[in-house]
């Protein structure tokens, strides 16, 4: 399999099946953001503990 094959097959994986993409239960921090040369949208949740990230998800919509 070419390389270039492989990224292709990483990227749509990841696109159909995205890790942490849902909605953070009581986030530290609250971020959206609008790329608006495309369109794509994200909302983007961490949680802070002294100034650590301890965890964090995102949802949105975009282009892969």
């Amino acid at each position: 399999m070419e390389i270039k094959d492989f990224y292709r097959e990483i990227l749509n994986e990841h696109n159909i099946n995205p890790s942490h993409k849902k909605v953070l239960e009581t986030p530290t921090y609250t971020l959206q953001g609008v790329n608006p040369s495309c369109g794509d949208n994200i909302t983007l949740y961490l949680k802070a503990d002294n100034g650590i990230i301890t965890d964090g998800s995102f949802e949105g919509n975009g282009c892969a």
